[in-house]
């Protein structure tokens, strides 16, 4: 602290010292020089007279060019000024390395910063022992820059003076993105810097990815689509209590927390306060989604459908074993590309059928919107299932640059042909471009071509975002028949095909893999697999020994293969038991991209990156499966006052998993073609309508322990009943006959 002290009396004593020689200058011609222009060796007479230079670099004030406003400098005696200097321990100038710390302003007094070029006013020696601005004391810049018509930086407009870097690629050395502000406090909330040591806290907080106190942002929703979130930049943020980051459960719906790296403003990138030892490059995201994928039809949870590729590349990375989807296809796309439950987006019922006017809602940000807003190109191939009856709920418009696949839940996988009232259409699209000259080009086969030649032909400036949405295994059963080949044992015909499905998909992941490292960017690549949903075992998956299936809130409809994978991922070979959703994706891969969450609604995920990638504690404990109000009703009401248990429901918290109303047929599925006996009676119209069982201990729910542990039954349906005031009603609307593809150029499309 000495030095700097010293520096900046410096800095202030040449100040003065300039100042006095010009004022000794100026007073030596007015009472010697003569009047006449042939004496002087620049013609002053028409410029007004200054009583300061208005800019002054002392690197180069021994040859100062006149400038319209300035006083004339040749006449100055730098002689005596370095006499003056030595005497207080500077030998030269050029000793002092104050060449670039003593830009002053070009103004006589300017109202913001940015007119002050501060940028450059800030470079402090570094021979002096200060290396970054957490060394520099900004009580004496400011008084240095009240000594040049600055009372103080209160008047200079703070809130303006923040305009950040605008590229994409800054990064520290931990992986956090050094990212623009839109919006910093205004000059009403800091004084001076010496209130926030803005300059000194912002190069600290940034310097890991992973802060020890989570930034507040408030989020404000209006009918028209959400508004930026503003992010409150001070030493007294609130910290969100670590039950309310993973419950969603917080009093105040309004308030969430995101990562301190995707709200903090580095300094403007001319200085040299913030020094990164290395530049990290952004992640390629690449994100492989299977459909109807059973959860026992992997290798690695012993199944006998051969998947080598997908079981290497999860012994590679992060197995997630406690991970969790929706019962169905579209709900989990919705709640995978938000962040957000679906009853939060009002799709809480059911899937999007066929010619329903309905989609995503537009005022949800997608991830592909965020990533692409982090400087992703954004890239699409497969299964949307996400509403086209309007061509702003298509792919291509909701954030992503590019868009080759399917539109509707399911359609041939040789024709893409997709039945209305039993004649075929079309379903296969490259942004607005039907494509019809696909016929016969396997589903499988033609969506890893695309993916795989979206890696060649990427430009490798900028980060690579690839949502591969495989159609596999989805229903109809069909697949080339050397892909059956190796399955001779499994005599049911449905089965076999289906394996022969994985297969292929599996091939798929490994070709896709391959072009990355042909590419060279599989160092720089996280790699996710999921399914969207259990499998449906009559059409040949198998969930078993998990109860239930597709459709279903057991855990046959909703555990979900998953797995972490690609050169960045730091732990090879490990298993996360951490409970960990679909929604986690979008705040965890926003995060890692080095994005922002501002302009999103509230979000139900969290960012999981460091329990995935250092094995650190997963931050979510509670997990709402569902809450259908419009589903019919199972029983009647079991107690007063809490949650009406006819609604079918679903809630996790810890080891508990409760069940309400109906959650669709409770049985244990043997795949087809197996010898395992299993009782697969179900009473449909039976009034039981409660179901408690600890998951860990028992996680093929076979033992109800609802009655058993009444108390626990009782608080989460406390739980549920508060989850229920914060969702929105279910938009679920009839179909609409409008959407004939014969009307719409024999293809599906939008209508509307």
């Amino acid at each position: 602290m000495a030095k700097v002290v010293t520096v900046g009396a410096s800095v202030t004593l040449v100040s003065l010292l300039l100042l006095t020689s010009l004022k000794l200058v100026q007073e030596k011609r007015s009472a010697s020089s003569p009047t006449s222009d042939e004496n002087v060796a620049v013609d002053v007479s028409s410029k007004p007279e200054a009583s300061t230079p208005e800019v002054t670099t002392f690197a180069d004030t021994t040859e100062m060019p006149p400038k319209q406003d300035d006083s004339v400098l040749e006449d100055i005696d730098m002689v005596d000024i370095t006499e003056m200097l030595s005497k207080h321990g500077f030998s030269t100038l050029e000793d002092t390395e104050l060449a670039d710390t003593t830009e002053m302003p070009s103004k006589p007094k300017a109202s913001t910063l940015e007119d002050t070029e501060f940028a450059d006013t800030t470079k402090m020696p570094s021979k002096k022992g200060v290396s970054t601005s957490e060394d520099i004391d900004m009580v004496d810049i400011t008084k240095i820059l009240s000594e040049h018509a600055f009372s103080t930086l209160d008047d200079t407009a703070f809130a303006d003076t923040t305009k950040m870097s605008s590229k994409q690629d800054v990064y520290t050395p931990t992986g956090a993105k050094v990212m623009a502000m839109t919006k910093l406090p205004s000059k009403s909330d800091f004084s001076t810097f010496e209130d926030t040591a803005a300059a000194v806290d912002t190069t600290k907080m940034l310097s890991k990815r992973t802060s020890s106190a989570l930034q507040y942002s408030k989020f404000e929703s209006t009918p028209d689509g959400p508004t930026t979130a503003s992010s409150e930049l001070s030493s007294s943020s609130k910290i969100l209590p670590e039950t309310s980051s993973h419950t969603g459960l917080d009093s105040s719906q309004s308030e969430y927390t995101t990562e301190l790296g995707s709200t903090t403003a580095s300094l403007p990138e001319a200085s040299s306060t913030v020094e990164a030892e290395e530049t990290v490059q952004q992640p390629n995201i690449v994100f492989v989604l299977a459909d109807d994928y059973g959860y026992s039809d992997i290798g690695y949870h012993g199944s006998d459908i051969q998947t080598p590729v997908m079981d290497r590349l999860a012994a590679e990375g992060v197995k997630l074993e406690n991970y969790y989807v929706q019962p169905m296809c579209a709900p989990t796309r919705s709640q995978l590309l938000t962040g957000r439950y679906q009853i939060h987006t009002g799709l809480q019922h059911d899937n999007i059928e066929v010619c329903q006017p309905t989609g995503l809602p537009l005022d949800n940000p997608t991830l592909a919107d965020k990533l692409k807003e982090a400087g992703y190109s954004t890239q699409m191939v497969g299964k949307w299932h996400l509403g086209y009856f309007k061509s702003e709920y298509m792919p291509h418009n909701r954030g992503f640059d590019y868009f080759y696949g399917m539109l509707l839940g399911h359609a041939n996988h040789y024709n893409h042909k997709h039945n209305y009232r039993k004649k075929p259409y079309i379903d296969l699209r490259e942004n607005d471009r039907i494509v019809r000259n696909e016929t016969g080009h396997y589903s499988t086969h033609l969506f890893t071509k695309k993916a795989v030649d979206i890696v060649k032909a990427h430009d490798k400036a900028k980060p690579l975002f690839l949502y591969l949405s495989y159609q596999a295994v989805h229903g109809p059963i069909q697949v080339p028949e050397s892909y059956k080949t190796p399955y001779g044992h499994i005599m049911n015909k449905k089965r076999k095909a289906y394996a022969g499905m994985v297969s292929a998909m599996d091939e798929g992941v490994g070709m896709l893999e391959n072009a990355l490292k042909q590419e060279g960017m599989w160092n720089n690549t996280v790699l996710v697999f999921s399914s969207d949903n259990g499998g449906r075992v009559k059409f040949g998956s198998s969930n078993y020994p998990l109860r239930g299936e597709k459709h279903s809130l057991w855990e046959g409809g909703v555990k979900s293969i998953g797995f972490v994978s690609g050169g960045l991922v730091k732990r090879k070979g490990a298993v996360s038991k951490d409970l960990m959703h679909v929604s986690d994706w979008f705040p965890t891969l926003v995060n890692l991209a080095g994005g922002n969450l501002n302009g999103t609604k509230p979000l139900d995920g969290v960012d999981q990156w460091d329990a995935i990638n250092e094995g650190t504690p997963g931050k979510r404990q509670i997990l709402l499966h569902n809450i259908d109000p419009l589903q019919s009703r199972r029983g009647r009401p079991k107690y007063k006052n809490t949650f009406d248990t006819s609604i079918r429901a679903a809630l996790r918290a810890g080891d508990l998993k409760l069940i309400t109303g109906d959650p669709d047929r409770g049985v244990w599925l043997p795949p087809l073609g197996s010898n395992i006996k299993e009782r697969k009676g179900w009473n449909k119209k039976g009034s039981k309508n409660v179901w408690l069982f600890n998951i860990t201990a028992d996680p093929n729910e076979r033992k109800d322990l609802s009655y058993k542990l009444k108390g626990d039954v009782k608080r989460m349906l406390s739980m549920l009943e508060t989850f229920e005031k914060t969702a929105v009603e279910p938009f679920y609307p009839d179909k609409d006959n409008r959407c004939n593809p014969a009307s719409n150029g024999n293809a599906w499309g939008p209508w509307m």
